[in-house]
């Protein structure tokens, strides 16, 4: 079974309770606790966590949630994965080595560059099985790429449209949040659009 940090949770509770929800219940709903979210490198059942967003989702009545949670958290929630690529000269570089120790932070998920034009496009396949699906999983990784990929060139993660596979109400699509941080649901990929010619920018995760 593949395995995720607690860490990619960070702020769930404070989310949760600012919703006018309880954390230790939801958690409680999908056979998690409080204590495995203390340590930010205690390791969660992927499909754990797909489910948590997922309830947490339907209880907050916020189909965003997944993206909401990411708009909270920083660098930190994806542990050391940018100290390992920090050798990197190259965001083309750093790019190559990130599906060497993605599994540090998350199992099963993988990041893949797909030339299109003067663009790359980063997709990420997430190898998860929920039953009630991966939309909250998909908004809250697809964000932490884009956070990832704007520290590596020492811009704003808002730089970038965050595009997604998974169709959103036409209220959620168009809400001032989606508008803002430019979700862009019914697309063909997860992940984001990348200038190809970034590619040999300097990586800044070496400063």
């Amino acid at each position: 079974m593949h395995i995720v940090r607690s860490g990619a949770a960070d702020r769930f509770d404070s989310l949760v309770s600012e919703l006018g929800q309880n954390p230790v219940e939801i958690m409680a709903a999908v056979g998690l606790s409080a204590a495995q979210f203390r340590d930010p490198d205690t390791y969660l059942a992927y499909p754990r966590l797909a489910e948590l967003l997922e309830e947490a989702a339907a209880r907050c009545q916020q189909p965003l949630f997944g993206a909401l949670l990411a708009e909270r958290q920083n660098l930190q929630s994806l542990g050391d994965l940018p100290m390992l690529v920090s050798r990197a000269e190259t965001v083309g570089e750093a790019l190559v080595r990130v599906n060497d120790f993605l599994y540090l932070h998350s199992s099963g998920v993988t990041l893949n560059m797909t030339p299109q034009d003067d663009w790359v496009r980063l997709s990420l396949s997430i190898d998860v099985h929920s039953e009630r699906g991966i939309a909250q999983l998909m908004q809250l990784s697809v964000s932490h790429l884009a956070m990832f990929i704007a520290s590596l060139l020492d811009i704003e993660a808002s730089h970038f449209s965050l595009h997604l596979t998974q169709h959103a109400s036409f209220e959620a699509e168009q809400s001032a949040f989606a508008q803002q941080n430019k979700l862009r649901f019914g697309d063909k990929f997860d992940g984001i659009l990348l200038k190809a010619s970034l590619l040999n920018a300097k990586n800044h995760q070496d400063e």
